[in-house]
């Protein structure tokens, strides 16, 4: 009898090791399964429509280093609760970066160019993955120069847009970034002016950027 027994707890143990064994394989392949889905997912959303027939979507190889001397800062901290990421006046968008799930806080890098501002400005429409994922500001002298945000997660997004005396030049979509990403800095001497939005509650981004000089 104590034999019969010592043989059933021996069974019972190997088969709840193997049980484990699987159950921890199966998990790793799922996991890396699902990364690669979203990779794939984020891959397959086309750049948008070109603007103009100057706009190319390979990033330069040589960027020049930001001037020790310019004035550049980042805005605070925003989300759906709190009020929109706006750039002082003369100054545009240079740099991103969010935080927290989904890219929920969010914060701008502000810079001026040695741009004039014309004083007009305007919002775009709310956007997010869903429909036209995009926006860009005015072609040639709209520049970003602000983020608003409404929704779980800062979902819907509209892009305060102002009008300047530096023209558009040399455009580029670089790639997407997230929370999980470094702040993204556009090279020197370039600024956004378009956003698109990618994964759910627009969790990941991609900014278009163009020369000033």
């Amino acid at each position: 009898m104590k034999k019969e027994i010592a043989i059933i707890l021996t069974l019972t143990l190997f088969v709840g090791v193997a049980c484990d064994e699987a159950s921890g394989d199966w998990g790793d392949e799922l996991a890396i399964e699902n990364d690669s889905s979203e990779e794939a997912d984020l891959e397959s959303i086309p750049i948008p429509p070109l603007e103009n027939d100057e706009v190319v979507y390979e990033e330069p190889e040589i960027f020049e280093s930001e001037p020790a001397n310019r004035h550049t800062y980042w805005t605070g901290w925003f989300s759906e609760e709190n009020p929109a990421g706006l750039c002082s006046q003369s100054h545009v968008v240079n740099g991103y970066d969010c935080s927290g799930s989904y890219c929920d806080n969010q914060r701008l890098k502000c810079t001026n160019p040695g741009i004039t501002s014309t004083n007009s400005s305007y919002w775009t429409s709310y956007f997010s993955e869903e429909n036209q994922s995009w926006r860009y500001c005015s072609w040639p002298y709209g520049w970003l120069a602000g983020i608003d945000c409404h929704g779980s997660y800062c979902d819907n997004i509209a892009m305060r847009c102002i009008t300047t005396n530096k023209q558009a030049k040399s455009c580029f979509w670089g790639g997407w970034f997230s929370e999980e990403d470094p702040p993204f800095n556009a090279p020197y001497g370039y600024q956004l002016r378009g956003i698109q939005c990618g994964g759910s509650y627009c969790d990941n981004k991609r900014y278009y950027y163009c020369n000033t000089h």
